[in-house]
């Protein structure tokens, strides 16, 4: 079963999922801290507030789309992966490296 996302009048649905959601964010950064994966406090934020399951397909369930795991969004006819969201703790990595500052925008596109 995918994620719930919205169903009830008053949204609780909707909000237990998100603070579902909330929880498992914070597993994950804990999982890549021990990994050394933030050095730099902004991108451990932004892996803490930015939602994940956002960019992924909705039948995800929350528990899949917060794993550091590559994830694949697209197939081709044949079947073949075609297209993916990175792997949390490489795009943590890649994210070091350019040396972020506040201000800057980063857009990731595979190229493999």
């Amino acid at each position: 079963m995918g994620r719930e996302e919205k169903d009830a009048d008053n949204g609780d649905i909707s909000r237990l999922a998100a603070s579902h959601a909330a929880e498992l964010r914070a597993q994950l950064v804990e999982l890549l801290k021990q990994g050394l994966a933030f050095k730099n406090p902004l991108i451990e934020s932004a892996f803490l507030t930015i939602p994940r399951e956002h960019f992924l397909p909705p039948e995800l369930t929350l528990e899949k789309v917060y794993t550091d795991d590559a994830i694949v969004v697209k197939y081709t006819d044949d079947g073949m992966p075609s297209s993916s969201s990175s792997q949390p703790y490489l795009m943590a990595d890649m994210l070091e490296v350019l040396q972020l500052e506040p201000g800057m925008k980063v857009l990731e596109i595979g190229a493999g």
